[in-house]
């Protein structure tokens, strides 16, 4: 009785048919629009971090291009007393911008040479005499060649931020 039973259920069944026109793919399901929101905030996310990023490091690159210039000028005219000018200008600027103009303006001398040891620990005794006596000296007689790669680590330190400040 089984058999006869499945039988007669078999032969009611209609044939299978297929749909007159395919499923599309629009409109997307919910988890597609999730998915999407998703990838457009992660995507928004990396356009400002970038930015932020390149935000930044402009006043450092705006600075070594200057320190940079000032070299080049000093390598065509032998004038130390300008090239040490140029860069003592680029780093106050730097530390300006860095510290504020409460803690940085007022600096000169020895203070301004304290503050810059603090920020680059290896600060070598020439640079910080060169930087605070030599650029306004008549005659300075600095060895820029000797010089400039620190001047160039001593703005790339004034440039980065304390990780516990």
């Amino acid at each position: 009785m089984n058999e006869t039973l499945e039988q007669i259920l078999l032969e009611n069944l209609a044939p299978l048919e297929a749909p007159a026109t395919a499923i599309g793919w629009w409109p997307l399901g919910p988890g597609w629009w999730l998915l999407l929101a998703l990838v457009a905030v992660a995507a928004l996310g990396l356009a400002i971090w970038q930015w932020s990023c390149h935000r930044a490091a402009r006043p450092l690159k705006t600075a070594l291009a200057d320190i940079q210039a000032a070299y080049q000028t000093w390598q065509s005219r032998a004038d130390t007393g300008h090239y040490l000018q140029a860069v003592n200008h680029t780093l106050r600027r730097l530390a300006l911008q860095r510290d504020g103009r409460t803690q940085v303006a007022a600096l000169t001398g020895d203070n301004w040479t304290r503050y810059l040891q603090r920020r680059h620990p290896d600060l070598s005794p020439q640079l910080a005499e060169a930087l605070t006596a030599g650029a306004y000296s008549a005659h300075p007689s600095a060895l820029i060649e000797e010089l400039h790669p620190q001047v160039l680590d001593l703005a790339s330190a004034l440039h980065r931020r304390q990780r516990h400040a």
